[in-house]
């Protein structure tokens, strides 16, 4: 999954489903992508999810995987 220009970001829907329940009040949230894996960060809270908007470090789902680089 490749975003189509730099510094653009490409959200799944449940990634975009799952940011909205993390940041509920809104205000500006920076985003990133590594891959499949979308890292948000609003200054106060940091979460990465992974393509089904799990958490990464969510004990329920250890086994996540992150890509290489290609």
């Amino acid at each position: 999954m490749n975003p189509s220009g730099p510094g653009q970001v490409t959200l799944l829907p449940a990634q975009l489903g799952r940011l909205a329940e993390l940041y509920p009040d809104g205000g500006a949230v920076g985003i990133s992508q590594t891959g499949s894996v979308v890292s948000a960060n609003n200054g106060t809270m940091s979460v990465k999810l992974d393509a089904q908007g799990h958490k990464l470090d969510d004990p329920k789902h250890p086994n996540q995987e992150i890509l290489p680089l290609c």
